[in-house]
């Protein structure tokens, strides 16, 4: 069911990180948008939202800030944001989120993310180095940037705020160096992103070389992470999902299998996407992940049917031919479907990642097994 609605906040960015799919995988329609959603499309958003409700009042939903860099709205205007949201919402369960680089932070976005209870996640890729990526537009490392940013959340009393640190793997930095540094942010989560790659990305060479190093940072980090109580205070999603998900049998997220329609993104002109990530395909990708439709025009009800109707023809839920028989088919569904695709065969193909995410899954069965009464209270 459809809980969540990513909206871009704003069409470009403050900085510019060389993987990132939104600017640096040939996919240039931001170039396109407003650089910063208008008042009426809020208004928009906020109306179809209130009348999708109406008959789901039990519902949590969520409203994520998204970019671009949402912080490239001034203070003013992105209270005016909550303030429609507010006026057409308050009698729900509705819950806002941002995602923010953190290098533009100051006291005045600290009253606002505490006047409506705005949860943050802070892109950060750990320490100095393993932030190589993260850079401006003149190409200079943002790290101090960030960890500026977090400070005046601690010193105007916003750590609550924080979910939790969104991080894309550098295969080039020490992974001890990468925890220790998010231990020292006092930040309890971490969300680890493999590098957004399909089967068609760079050359096959550096490509693999890639994947390579992941699949051996990953194993670091895990037993880091496991054998180490020191880190026991971060939760770290990617595993803790492995965990979940091999215990449940259930995928508990879409980056091991994506079954339903639980989240639309909203750019912003309006336009609905199935998923931003899929840019990563490149100058085409809008073919495999634009509705075609405005929230200016359509109720979220209508925008559901048919967009469930462009998954089913893209063949998203279904298993890969290459994935049929795997012991993890049911829990893993072929991967996230960025790293899916390839231009010969859309998304029938395993992951990109297939290696790394049938090792995740297998350690945590290993894991499972070895500590069943430890794991319920971990995972509770």
């Amino acid at each position: 069911m459809l809980n969540t609605l990513v909206i871009k906040y704003a069409a470009p960015c403050n900085l510019n990180c060389s993987y990132c799919y939104e600017y640096n995988h040939g996919d240039d329609t931001w170039k396109s948008k407003p650089k910063k959603i208008s008042l009426d499309v809020i208004e928009e958003i906020a109306k179809k939202t209130r009348n999708y409700l109406a008959s789901k009042k039990s519902l949590i939903f969520n409203i994520v800030a998204h970019g671009g860099e949402p912080l490239l709205l001034t203070p003013k205007y992105l209270q005016e944001t909550y303030e429609i949201f507010q006026s057409y919402l308050k009698n729900f369960n509705v819950n806002y989120s941002m995602q923010t680089n953190a290098t533009l932070i100051n006291k005045e976005y600290c009253e606002i993310f505490k006047k409506y209870n705005i949860r943050l996640g802070i892109s950060l890729d750990g320490d100095k180095g393993a932030n190589e990526f993260r850079v401006d537009h003149k190409g200079n490392n943002t790290f101090e940037r960030a960890v500026k940013g977090i400070s005046i959340l601690k010193n105007n009393n916003c750590m609550k705020n924080i979910s939790g640190i969104l991080s894309v793997i550098n295969p080039n930095s020490n992974p001890k160096d990468v925890l220790d540094t998010f231990i020292e942010t006092e930040i309890k989560m971490v969300d680890f992103l493999l590098p957004f790659l399909t089967h068609d990305s760079l050359d096959s060479t550096l490509r693999d070389n890639i994947k390579s190093r992941t699949y051996d940072w990953l194993n670091v980090i895990y037993n880091l992470w496991i054998n180490n109580k020191k880190y026991h205070s971060l939760k770290i999603r990617i595993f803790e999902d492995a965990l979940q998900s091999t215990l449940t049998l259930k995928p508990k997220t879409d980056w091991f299998s994506q079954k339903s329609l639980n989240y639309l993104v909203i750019e912003s002109d309006g336009k609905i996407d199935l998923l931003d990530h899929l840019k990563v395909i490149g100058e085409k990708s809008s073919l495999f992940r634009s509705t075609d439709l405005n929230i200016k025009e359509n109720e979220l009800g209508t925008v559901i049917k048919i967009s469930e109707e462009f998954i089913n023809k893209l063949k998203i839920y279904e298993i890969p031919d290459d994935c049929k028989g795997c012991k993890w088919e049911s829990i893993c569904g072929g991967g996230y479907a960025p790293h899916r695709f390839s231009n010969a065969n859309d998304f029938n193909n395993k992951s990109f990642y297939c290696d790394i995410n049938f090792s995740l899954l297998e350690n945590a069965n290993i894991y499972i097994n070895q500590n069943k009464k430890f794991l319920k209270q971990f995972l509770s």
